[in-house]
């Protein structure tokens, strides 16, 4: 009866010693095919290291055929592609010493546990094959650093989002993406909002293959390769990854650059403000009337669904926290009311004025003293970053640095109080000069995002639901009661 053959073939990232996994694969065959044994299984781990201590799937489901008996012999190209540590060596050499399997490798020494020098020089072959991965990961980590010091750009891996793969040509479908979206987010938009408005539609997707999110988005923003700056990200000792806190700023790259300094400034400012929401919790709202609608117990009402009659059912209702208190719920029907409502009122002469009032005060003055203190709050978060990157790099004193937050965060401070009063009593909205500014109303309307329309129909409106009949089914028109602002 032949031997019970399986075949383990790995390469890692780094290509440049190694033969391929088919190359790999093809020679053990030959092996298996001198010693006339039947080759029943092959496992290939294709760019994972052996070194790193990282999930081997294949690997695994080669041990467990050997814990359960299998196997007879193993056919690999070289024993550290099975293990490059001593421990992990050793492990597997008495696992074979237990079911009786023999590891046979095309170069080098292979593993009989019958043979009582093998376990001394499976040790030794071991010792230097850690050595090696220890040299070769210091050679790639100083090849990493002098590429950054010498602003070269970075190839290899995943190309970065804008740029081809060189790190150097710019592709101009995704550069422009994101410009347009550095625009939208330093105007106040948020960051899912420019995935739907600019990526989706564009059918841009991650360098990866996956649709573009606010996480992916928010990254790519704030990476200093695509403002043309070298950075290197160092591999932390203790656990062996890489984290992007830990980046280092080096200097100008060799590429150019997509987004400026004054836009990567901004963007800054607005991305690392602390005050900005960075998690949201759900799925991306799709009805404009989520939290616009007025329950009759007082309390905003959401879009949600049931099954009715084998079909699906969407309406609003409040979340019924206020207890005695009576509550309405209200069929989605109440979407194309108030559309209709708010496209009749547009469609009249005076609907530019309407919306100006609304969102914008009347008063030019106090409108350009709102840009000037967005300028200013601008500036100050900018300098707040850079100061806290100065500590980092020890060029400036800690004490320093808590004198200067301190002066910074009174002028915040002050800024957003202000703010905060004009908003409130005026109004104001990034949404003013998207709309008065000579567009038509119905266009806009119709390509707008759910959040805009949701903001423009809250700072137009309140929307009241009244309680219906008893046992009514029909969507009532009457029990949606209606008060412009202006």
């Amino acid at each position: 009866m032949p031997f019970r053959a399986a075949i383990y073939a790995r390469i890692s990232l780094d290509r440049k010693e190694e033969a391929g996994v088919q190359r790999q694969v093809h020679l053990a065959s030959k092996q298996a095919e001198a010693d006339e044994a039947c080759v029943v299984a092959e496992y290939v781990d294709n760019n994972v290291s052996a070194f790193s201590g990282e999930f081997r799937p294949e690997y695994d489901k080669l041990l467990k055929s050997v814990q359960a008996g299998e196997l007879d012999i193993i056919y690999v190209y070289a024993l550290d592609r099975l293990t490059r540590r001593t421990k992990d060596t050793l492990a597997l050499f008495e696992l074979c010493e237990k079911h009786g399997v023999k590891i046979k490798a095309n170069r080098g020494y292979g593993i009989d546990p019958q043979d009582p020098a093998s376990r001394l020089t499976i040790v030794i072959l071991g010792l230097i094959a850690e050595q090696e991965s220890i040299d070769r990961a210091a050679r790639i980590r100083a090849a990493y650093e002098d590429r950054a010091r010498t602003g070269r750009p970075k190839t290899g891996g995943f190309r970065m989002f804008g740029y081809e793969v060189d790190g150097v040509t710019i592709r101009e479908d995704e550069a422009q993406a994101i410009l347009d979206a550095a625009k939208m987010i330093i105007s106040g938009k948020a960051l899912r909002e420019a995935c739907r408005e600019i990526f989706h539609p564009r059918g841009l997707e991650t360098t990866r293959g996956n649709p573009m999110n606010a996480y992916t988005l928010r990254d790519i923003l704030l990476n200093p390769r695509v403002r043309g700056i070298s950075t290197f990200q160092p591999t932390n000792p203790e656990t062996g990854t890489r984290l992007k806190r830990d980046r280092q700023v080096i200097g100008p790259g060799s590429w150019p650059a997509i987004i400026d300094s004054a836009t990567g400034e901004k963007l800054d400012a607005v991305l690392n403000d602390p005050a900005r929401r960075k998690n949201h919790a759900g799925t991306a709202p799709t009805k404009f009337l989520a939290s616009v609608l007025t329950c009759t117990c007082g309390d905003p009402m959401y879009s949600r669904s049931r099954q009715w009659g084998g079909k699906s059912k969407k309406f609003y209702s409040c979340k019924r926290s206020k207890t005695g208190a009576q509550h309405v719920s209200i069929g989605d029907e109440v979407d194309d009311l108030v559309q209709k409502v708010i496209l009749a009122r547009m469609a009249k002469p005076d609907a530019v004025e309407v919306v100006r009032q609304a969102l914008a005060p009347e008063d030019e003055d106090l409108s350009e003293k709102m840009k000037d203190l967005f300028t200013e709050r601008t500036a100050l978060l900018a300098r707040r970053e850079e100061v806290e990157e100065q500590v980092a790099s020890g060029d400036v004193d800690v004490t320093v640095f808590a004198r200067v937050e301190a002066k910074i965060a009174d002028k915040l401070a002050s800024i957003d109080s202000q703010l905060n009063t004009m908003t409130s009593s005026m109004g104001v909205d990034p949404l003013t000069t998207e709309i008065t500014d000579g567009v038509d109303f119905g266009e806009w309307w119709e390509g707008a995002s759910v959040e805009d329309k949701r903001r423009l129909t809250k700072l137009l409106m309140e929307i009241h639901i009244l309680p219906g009949k008893l046992g009514a089914k029909k969507f009532d028109p009457t029990r949606v009661k209606i008060t412009w602002k202006s």
